[in-house]
């Protein structure tokens, strides 16, 4: 006799996405399937009970606004500091792309050097940081589009 086996919570969905993929149906155990049912609903007591105890706590209340107070200022600071990578990141790309005076092996050693920097500096990927530029470059130029639009209006 083979003893059933445990299956995880990811073992399943891949068991089940496999057989899907072959047009059936995979059915789990009745142990994991109770178990899942279990574990959802002790979940959803469980943070229902943590937002009860929050909400009644005016203490509570205070302290988790000055946590999210000091959360958003440390997060837009070291947004700011990676913005201003990320926007320096692709000013130089710009520069190394727009030289032609160098050959190609230089200036993907240099594309490379400069993504390697950013990224080390930031602890951010190469390309989270190019679309944060993309995004801030996007703003900036609706925002003086917005701005051109005033002046005009208001001659």
């Amino acid at each position: 006799m083979v003893a059933a086996t445990k299956k995880s919570r990811a073992n399943i969905r891949r068991l089940q996405k496999r057989a899907e993929a072959r047009g059936e149906t995979y059915v789990p155990p009745e142990y994991h399937v109770d178990r899942i049912k279990n574990d959802e609903t002790k979940s959803a007591t469980a943070t229902k009970s943590e937002m009860n105890a929050t909400q009644s706590s005016k203490d509570g209340q205070r302290a988790k606004r000055k946590a999210d107070e000091v959360t958003k200022a440390v997060t837009t600071s070291c947004s700011n500091a990676v913005l201003e990578i990320a926007m320096k990141l692709q000013s130089d790309l710009e520069t190394i792309e727009s030289n032609k005076t160098t050959n190609a092996k230089e200036r993907r050693r240099a594309k490379k050097k400069a993504q390697a920097v950013a990224s080390e500096e930031s602890k951010c990927t190469v390309e989270e940081l190019m679309e944060l530029a993309a995004a801030a470059k996007a703003n900036a130029t609706s925002s003086a589009k917005k701005t051109a639009e005033k002046k005009r209006k208001e001659r």
